[in-house]
């Protein structure tokens, strides 16, 4: 089976991905009940990140092209007996993004995209922006630069930080896509097959499927209106030792909740006690209800 993922597509790669399986399901060229590669060694043999192929088999599970069997893999679906190759459950990728466009309109706002609304973007300053960097820069600007960031980019992360009470050289800061690929590359690091990780219930999905692609095993933490409910950590702490803590303390995902001041120190307390990490997603913390302008 031969996979081919354009990197210059504008075309995401778990999308290539998905289509190109989807058409070996179709064709027969992957056959019923078949076992698909582990997400693991998939990725590697790809050269991509787990979070892709997550993604990929997650699409194909939707659309009923695979099952999966717990502990076991995920397998090919048999074709004639649960689908229909002419239904409309099989959607495109195309026919999926004209669904989600039908439900755009002035009188609807969606909150799938944690999007702000279009009209609020400072679009005169961006602009202003991105011209002083083209005429600072020029070409330059297109090019490529150090791995771990733009360094310029860095020392600047570094002198805001302190506002935040961390102290960090630049040489100390990574600076990545996003969330998404932060908790990806922690992950990458710190587990290993079989080990545990705590995290808020509810909590962020990208990250619980992470965290499984690495063979992690996910505790539940209840999360309250002002913070998880710290009883009930403890009380897990004393019998499961986690390799890492997962929070997002400010405007937790999905619930919005941001913790309290007490249970923030409660927190970091638990985690000295225990010899534990807080691995801390901290993707909104800059936002504000009030006019600071």
């Amino acid at each position: 089976m031969e996979i081919s993922l354009d990197r210059s597509s504008s075309s995401p790669l778990y999308i290539q991905l998905y289509e190109q399986l989807k058409n070996y399901i179709i064709e027969g060229i992957l056959e019923e009940d078949c076992k698909l590669p582990t997400i693991r060694s998939f990725a590697e043999q790809l050269g991509v990140n787990n979070v892709t192929v997550v993604n990929a088999y997650k699409l194909l599970e939707d659309n009923k092209l695979v099952y999966k069997k717990v502990g076991s893999g995920t397998f090919v679906m048999p074709l004639k007996n649960e689908i229909n190759l002419e239904s409309s459950l099989i959607a495109s990728i195309d026919e999926i993004e004209f669904d989600l466009d039908m439900g755009a309109g002035d009188d609807i706002i969606n909150l799938s995209t944690v999007s702000p609304d279009p009209k609020l973007f400072p679009i005169n300053d961006f602009r202003k922006v991105l011209d002083e960097v083209l005429e600072r820069d020029g070409g330059r600007a297109f090019m490529y630069h150090e791995s771990m960031g733009y360094k310029p980019l860095r020392e600047s992360i570094s002198k805001y930080l302190p506002e935040y009470g961390i102290n960090a050289e630049a040489s100390d800061i990574h600076v990545i896509s996003g969330a998404q690929q932060g908790i990806d590359i922690v992950s990458r690091v710190l587990l290993s097959n079989g080990d545990y990780v705590f995290a808020e219930s509810p909590t962020y999905n990208g990250a619980v499927a992470v965290f499984k692609s690495r063979g992690a095993k996910i505790i539940e933490i209840p999360i309250m209106p002002d913070g998880p409910d710290m009883k009930e950590l403890e009380k897990k702490l004393a019998f499961i030792r986690p390799k890492f803590i997962y929070v997002m303390p400010n405007f937790q995902n999905p619930t919005g909740y941001t913790y309290s001041e007490r249970k923030r120190r409660y927190l970091l307390l638990l985690c000295r006690k225990y010899d534990v990490l807080a691995v801390e997603d901290d993707y909104m913390s800059d936002l504000s209800y009030l006019d600071v302008g």
